[in-house]
């Protein structure tokens, strides 16, 4: 029974007198946080909102002269007025302009969105240039997937297949946004004119497309009534085949008809070639899988893969038949084609149709087992996976969760060594799954997802979960020893405690806050992360307050119920069980001695588990025949009954007897059932169906009216039937299921105990030597303690003196010699080797030279798979430095593989391909966060001569300088260009006018799209322009006719002055400036370090008046980011003091605990210097987040001495007793905090890079400011408090 409830009016006597509202309320909370859990999406990163918009137009034909001057200045003046700009640049390039607009971060980017479009939409461009283009970067706009599609097919069949079949499949698939194809060969029909044959007939281009256009229509033509009878009007002139194109008749000359046949051939081709795709160095078409803005990576690439590939059954269904083929399935088929021959009876014929139906439904199996695209497909043709973020981000959650399972078990252990009791651990352990459960609801209100940012919250908050807990359970267990009753000691020690245990909590939640002022990417990234660890940390608050209090309150009443039963079943009182623990309770003799005797008692065990799974079955059988019996007995009643007249006793009827005995729980003699479970072949059935006849009997004799009597008498049959056929029998069936549960259960907790107790057999051997060592090294460490206080306190100028010193050491010596850089790279067993070569390089030049990086990359050992990217298809997702003379090769390593093994293929890979002639080679990493390369550098200028050689001189110094590579300046050789000179006297003299002509000189050689033709489903453009061999060169250029209709031809070069002549790549202008950019990567070195270097080296060129530099990229964001970081890490420090004194109603005791967040950097910069990890956003995160966490401890310390004070206690005296007292807990919390995040410290599994630093500095930190903390804060306390 529980004791008298205290008349107490503490806040947390509710935890006493309402535990089942308590934990109604603890349900509901973990029931909510479990189905958010279901609904919760699963991501790789949180939705990042990157404040940068790309203004991208194209105009054909143009340099980037042209495109500087007629587009991007024009752009420029028009959208560098729009509000929250930070910074404007602009990338010129032959044929194409983008301006790149950076915003503040926090920007509404869809009001921004459109405010740049309707600016964009303003301005006039010139005539042929395309219409705007807004591009907004988004990551989660980058393909989830990319297939390469491979075979013996041509090209032309390779794209069509992919289009028309692959294609429409996958895009019908849940979840599936869109499916884009690259690659291969596009079909397109081309009219190759012969330049002489047009000029000798005076025939124009413009004039051939125009009829080509005209005589290509499909168009409705409206309707006509004719009587009842309503008919639609259509012409239908579409050419229906080429052959017909080629009979267009496109002029007359006297009576004759010119055909299009005459003056050119027309032919079936594909487009120019923008760009080529390798799989493995064979050529390939390449499909990539975008999801929809809402959808779970991870589900919708599995349909892919399902769709792809077939379900796992489907793959063992196809194997199957392989299989079959290869052990001669032909024998199979001449065996049927015998068993077909003579004559059918009847039988055969049955059988035959029953074969038939057998048959047809295994077609039916068969096409459904086979039903995915890549069975399919034809002979030799297959499909090679290159990418899959899904890959990624299942095992960096999967490692997160291990690593939380891992750290979680951990913390657990810790507090079972500590506690030594299991009921006590169990009670504490159950913060962490109700916290975690408890934590996805408000995770799903916020709209935060799953992914390994705000999973890595959880994975960090694992630990300083359960230290509320340890420090109310304790509190607890003190007041108990004291003298408390329970549920006195609940109330007492957790009001004792609970204000302490709110102000550390609310200082960890606290320091999140400043996260929001956090500037540039960091600030987004870790925002998930945040917010979990604050919302895990509210509800281990509620759960160390309420919940813990109301379990440690109860007691378990042995009077009665379950736990009397359980005391009198010996089903599960193993003798073996009992002998080990006498044997290990028993001081006398050392444990290796007791071992043999532990061991002997294994037979023993085996014999009783034997014993009880015979009583188990004889229980069953005796079950079973009783209910048989009991059964029989009753449905026969009407049988039995005249014989009950003659029963022997008469005091009591047959029915009475058999009730009598179905309640019993043993039969005759036998009693050893009650060993199984007291009462277990109890029956209640038969007596609880003779009580309610008998009472059904007497409500009919009570009736007054003889009516009413017949009428019930009449009912009675029915009553009989009810009650004995239907309402009997399921009580005494449902009666014996419960009983098979019951005995279910008892061998379930059998099996339990039994593996408790051999894993006790197993781990006592090795935990208890260990737990020795414990308890004698934490033993002496508690009879240590407060003699080192002691002297602490005698010595406090020493101590204080030495912690300084050691701070002012590590600051000053080890942190100056830490690098910085802005995020840790993520190695994912994939690199990009991103490859360029001289502007104006032809695409098929490219793709020859790429192949012998392919070669290269082949014969490493290390390379699983190439996959080549060869030109740029100029889409949305295309950069601006894209083109033909560009290429890209991906290089997937073996799972498993190591980042140390990646940077040495890098290396080597770098080494063999720097004396490939022209080619530059840039390494890249697919990309979880979009930033810059780590190192640019702007050189700032108007003229583009001395820009280039300003740039190229810079690009030769970075290149000498130790750690830095790829080094690539913007400004490298142009584009070769034939510029045409026109003389406008010459063409006024011939009335020609100067854009007639140079349109005609494009039409002629670039060609244009007249018209197109329809075949099946497919729309095939059809492009006319000059035959090859007359726009192959210059001279063929010079002899183009620019008169057609004229009587005497005049070529190009007659009024026009034709040069060679070199233009610049591209015209870069950053902030309405002309600028080259110079970039590089770094290897072996920090990101600060490089950058220092790099402005020691180039501030000794002597730039000319109007040039200067400026290190951007990443060195940029990460002083933006760092500089926010300060802040943050200043005004987290700073509220954390609000919170304390706030809650001390004191100035001086939060500054003495304040000490605490200096004394964790000691730590923090000495592990950091050991392990060699340079300072980052993800290390100031995990400094903010230790802000928070270090004070904890202290708080708890200084508020137990004050609390002794008030006491009367004398200040030094009290100093001692709160250090002794608070020694375990604060140790406690400290080992379960860093034994669960020490899994993540570790660095293993995918996305590590990201989450181990920030788990090193949280680690590092509460290690040295926990040591510090018992020696110095009391120090402190005793030095600055002048209380007596």
């Amino acid at each position: 029974m529980l004791a008298k409830l205290p008349d107490s009016t503490s806040r947390f006597a509710i935890t006493t007198r309402r535990p089942v509202a308590i934990l109604m309320v603890v349900l509901a909370v973990c029931v909510f946080g479990w189905v958010s859990y279901q609904r919760l999406s699963l991501n790789l990163m949180p939705d990042i909102s990157y404040p940068t918009l790309t203004v991208r137009t194209e105009y054909p034909g143009t340099a980037p002269e042209e495109v500087e001057t007629l587009l991007s200045r024009p752009l420029e003046q028009e959208l560098g007025i729009v509000p929250h700009l930070v910074n404007i640049s602009s990338i010129s390039k032959a044929g194409q302009s983008d301006i790149v607009l950076e915003f503040e971060w926090d920007t509404d980017m869809n009001v921004m969105s459109q405010e740049v479009r309707e600016k964009a939409d303003r301005l006039f461009l010139p005539d042929g240039a395309r219409k705007p283009l807004l591009l907004r970067y988004d990551p989660s706009l980058d393909p989830i997937m990319r297939i390469g599609l491979y075979g013996p097919q041509d090209l032309y069949a390779l794209r069509y297949l992919a289009e028309h079949e692959i294609k429409r499949e996958l895009e019908a698939l849940a979840g599936v946004a869109a499916v884009k194809v690259k690659g291969g060969l596009e079909e397109e029909i081309h009219v190759a004119l012969n330049e002489r044959q047009i000029s000798v007939m005076g025939l124009d281009i413009e004039q051939i497309n125009q009829r080509l256009a005209a005589n290509n229509v499909n168009m409705p033509g409206g309707n006509l009534r004719e009587g009842q009878v309503e008919y639609l009007i259509r012409t239908l002139n579409e050419f229906a085949t080429v052959e017909e194109i080629a009979e267009l008749i496109v002029a007359r000359q006297g009576d004759a008809d010119v055909y299009l046949r005459d003056i050119g051939e027309v032919v079936r081709s594909h487009k120019d070639r923008e760009i080529v795709t390798r799989v493995n160095g064979r050529e390939s078409v390449e499909i990539e899988i975008y999801k929809e803005a809402d959808a779970n990576i991870v589900a919708v690439a599995e349909r892919v893969r399902g769709a792809l590939y077939g379900l796992p059954q489907q793959q063992a269904y196809v194997e199957g038949l392989k299989r079959a083929e290869q052990e001669g399935a032909g024998e199979e088929q001449r065996e049927v084609e015998e068993d077909g021959w003579g004559e059918e009876s009847e039988d055969e014929n049955n059988d035959l149709n029953a074969e038939k139906q057998a048959a047809a439904r295994k077609a039916i199996e068969h096409l459904q087992m086979t039903d995915f695209i890549s069975h399919r497909l034809p002979a030799g043709t297959a499909l090679e996976l290159l990418s899959d973020q899904s890959g990624f981000i299942e095992n960096s959650i999967a490692e997160v969760q291990t690593s939380a399972l891992i750290g979680g078990a951990m913390a657990v252990l810790v507090l079972l060594v500590f506690l030594r009791n299991a009921v006590h651990t169990l009670i504490i352990g159950l913060t962490i799954p109700v916290s975690i459960v408890a934590t996805f609801a408000p995770m799903f209100i916020f709209d935060v997802s799953l992914n390994i940012m705000s999973l890595g919250g959880l994975a960090l908050g694992i630990g300083m979960l359960v230290d509320n807990s340890i420090v109310v359970l304790e509190s607890i267990f003190r007041c108990r020893e004291e003298g408390d009753d329970l549920v006195e000691a609940t109330v007492r020690g957790t009001g004792e405690v609970g204000t302490a245990v709110f102000a550390s909590t609310l200082t960890t939640i606290t320091v999140f806050f400043p996260i929001v002022f956090v500037e540039g990417v960091a600030g987004q990234i870790f925002g998930d992360m945040a917010l979990t660890v604050v919302f895990s940390l509210l509800a281990s608050l509620g759960v160390a307050l309420f919940f813990i209090p109301m379990l440690a309150s109860r007691q378990l009443d042995r009077s009665g119920g379950l736990a009397e039963q359980l005391g009198r079943s010996d089903f599960l009182k193993l003798q073996a069980l009992v002998r080990t623990r006498a044997l290990l309770d028993d001081e006398e003799g050392s444990l290796i001695a007791k071992l043999p005797r532990i061991l002997l008692t294994l037979p023993y065990l085996i014999y009783e588990i034997i014993l009880r799974l015979l009583l188990a079955a004889v229980t069953l059988l005796a079950a079973v025949l009783k209910a048989v019996f009991i059964l029989v007995c009753q449905l026969l009643w009407w049988l039995i009954k005249p014989i009950d007249h003659f029963w022997v006793k008469r005091e009591r009827t047959f029915q009475q007897w058999l009730g009598s005995w179905a309640v019993e729980t043993r039969i005759g003699k036998w009693t050893f059932f009650e060993r199984v479970w007291p009462g277990i072949l109890g029956f209640e059935s038969p007596r609880n169906l003779g009580e309610t006849l008998l009472r059904y009997w007497r409500w009919i004799g009570h009736s007054k009216r003889l009516v009413w009597k017949i009428l019930k008498s009449l009912l009675f049959p029915l009553a009989v039937v009810y009650l004995g056929t239907v309402r009997f029998v399921l009580a005494t069936a449902f009666r014996l299921v419960g009983i098979v549960l019951h005995v279910a259960l008892m061998l379930i907790g059998l099996v339990l105990v039994t593996l408790l107790l051999l894993l006790a057999m197993v781990l006592v051997p090795l935990f208890l030597p260990l737990l020795f060592l414990f308890e004698k090294g934490f033993g002496l460490v508690q009879r240590g303690y407060p003699l080192l206080l002691g002297w602490a306190l005698r010595q406090r100028l020493v101590v204080i003196g030495g912690a300084l010193a050691a701070l002012v050491f590590c600051w000053h010596k080890l942190l100056p010699e830490l690098g910085t850089e802005l995020i840790p790279q993520v190695h994912q067993a994939e690199f990009n080797l991103d490859l360029s070569l001289p502007v104006g390089t032809p695409l098929e030049k490219t793709a020859e030279i790429v192949r012998r990086i392919e070669a290269i990359a082949e014969r490493q050992p290390e390379v699983e798979r190439l996959a080549t990217t060869v030109g740029t298809d100029g889409s949305a997702s295309s950069s601006a430095e894209e083109g033909e003379h560009t290429a890209q090769v991906t290089i997937r390593m073996p799972e498993g593989s190591t980042a140390a093994a990646e940077d040495a293929l890098i290396r080597r890979l770098r080494i063999e391909v720097r004396d490939i002639p022209e080619m530059e080679v840039e390494v890249s990493h697919p990309a979880l966060f979009s930033f810059k390369t780590p190192i640019e550098v702007e050189v700032r200028g108007y003229d583009l001569r001395r820009l280039r050689q300003l740039s190229l001189e810079a690009e030769t110094r970075m290149a000498g300088l130790p750690g830095l590579v790829d080094v690539k300046s913007s400004l490298q050789a142009g584009n070769p260009e034939l510029q045409i000179s026109y003389k406008r006297d010459r063409l006024a003299a011939y009335g020609l006018s100067l854009r007639n002509v140079a349109e005609l000189v494009r039409h002629k050689v670039q060609g244009k799209v007249a018209t197109d033709f329809r075949q099946d489903e497919r729309q095939i453009d059809v492009l006319v322009r000059l035959r090859e061999e007359d726009r192959l060169g210059l001279d063929e250029l010079r002899r183009l006719v620019i008169n057609p209709n004229a009587p005497v031809p005049i070529p190009l070069s007659a009024v026009a002055e034709i040069r060679v002549n070199e233009g610049p790549s591209e015209i870069r202008r950053i902030d309405q400036q002309r600028a080259a950019l110079v970039t590089a990567n770094i290897q072996g070195t920090d990101l600060g370090t490089a950058s220092a270097l790099i402005h020691d080296e180039l501030g000794r060129i002597d730039f000319p008046a109007g040039f200067d530099f400026l290190i951007s990229g990443q060195n940029e964001e990460m002083k933006t980011s760092l500089q926010s970081l300060y802040f943050a890490l200043a005004l987290a420090i700073f509220l954390v003091y609000v919170v304390m004194a706030s809650q001390f109603e004191s100035m001086v005791h939060p500054f003495i605990i304040m000490f605490t967040v200096p004394l964790a950097l000691i730590g923090v910069i000495a592990a950091l210097y050991v392990a060699q990890v340079p300072l980052s956003v993800v290390v100031f995160i995990g400094l903010i987040m230790l802000a928070g966490i270090v004070v904890n401890n202290a708080i708890v310390l200084v508020d137990y001495i004050n609390t002794l004070r008030r006491t009367g206690m004398a200040k030094a005296e009290a100093i001692v007793q709160a250090g002794a007292v608070r020694l375990r807990p604060i140790t406690m919390t400290t080992a379960t905090t860093v034994l669960g995040l020490l899994p993540m410290a570790l660095g293993l599994g995918e996305g590590a890079e990201i989450r181990t630093p920030m788990a090193l500095t949280v680690i590092a930190g509460l290690i040295s400011s926990t040591f510090l903390t018992l020696v110095v804060i009391p120090t402190v306390y005793s030095l600055v408090d002048r209380r007596p």
